[in-house]
C-alpha cells in the first residue's frame, strides 16, 4: 500500500501538542508559562522521554508562533472535520 504522500503530491500531517491558556489570561503568566515550557523542551530527560514514545520534541517557540500554528491547521482541516462531524471524546 503506497503512502499518503505518494498518492497525494504535497499531502503533509503531523501531530502537534500545544500548552492553551484562557483568552484573557495576562501577557506575564503566558509569558512565564512559555519560558517554562521552552526550558523543559531544551531539557536533555524531557527530548529522551519524547525519543523513547517516538517523538520528537517541538524547537522553542513563542506563543504567536503556535497560535499561526494552530491557526492555519485549524483552515486546513476544518472543513473537512466538519464535514465528517468528527467530534473530539
Amino acid at each position: 500500500v503506497p503512502a499518503v504522500a505518494e498518492t497525494i503530491p504535497g499531502f503533509e500531517a503531523n501531530a502537534y501538542f500545544g500548552l492553551a491558556a484562557p483568552a484573557r489570561t495576562p501577557p506575564e503568566a503566558v509569558s512565564r508559562l512559555n519560558a517554562a515550557m521552552n526550558d523543559a523542551l531544551g531539557d536533555e530527560r524531557v527530548r529522551a522521554a519524547f525519543a523513547r514514545v517516538g517523538a520528537d520534541a517541538a524547537p522553542p517557540n513563542t506563543p504567536e508562533e503556535f497560535r499561526i500554528r494552530a491557526a492555519a491547521d485549524a483552515q486546513r482541516w476544518g472543513g473537512l472535520i466538519r464535514r465528517l462531524n468528527l467530534v473530539a471524546e
